[in-house]
């Protein structure tokens, strides 16, 4: 079960904006694209890594692995000009999501089974009829109406 909070998904989602718009910048320069380069590996590593240790396995959902791979190459290929760091992040967040949803509908459902099992109307090994107590069920007639449910 992944334990990024929402706080912890805006940080994500600011700081992968924040890397994209720098590599947009220094791609402007001459050494940007050796820089985007070589920064790309090392930045998809680390979302990796921060996913799977908030609880996230990226090994058991490999779409989370095609898309920081595909986030990798097109920045090498654009030179860090397309946004694909954050566009990592939103896909990641899209998967988690619903990963929790069926997690949370499995447990809903699982919970409705244990509700409504019956529980045994045994005590002891022996079998106890329900006990109604006659002077909580009310008259059994009115001024000598008798109640429609039948009665003494």
């Amino acid at each position: 079960m992944c334990r990024i909070t929402k706080g912890e998904w805006l940080l994500l989602y600011f700081v992968a904006g924040l890397i994209d718009f720098l590599q947009l910048l220094i791609s402007w320069t001459g050494i940007g694209l050796g820089i985007s380069a070589t920064l790309d590996p090392f930045i998809g590593l680390l979302l990796a890594s921060y996913i799977q240790f908030r609880g996230f396995s990226v090994i058991q959902h490999p779409t989370v692995l095609i898309s920081l791979l595909g986030g990798t190459i097109i920045d090498a290929i654009t030179g860090g000009i397309a946004p694909a760091w954050i566009v990592d992040v939103w896909i990641i967040k899209k998967i988690v999501d619903a990963e929790q949803a069926k997690y949370r509908k499995s447990q809903e459902q699982e919970e409705f089974l244990r509700s409504n099992m019956q529980k045994p109307l045994y005590e002891g090994g022996m079998r106890r009829p329900e006990t109604k107590d006659i002077r909580e069920s009310g008259p059994s007639n009115v001024d000598g109406v008798r109640a429609p449910n039948g009665g003494l």
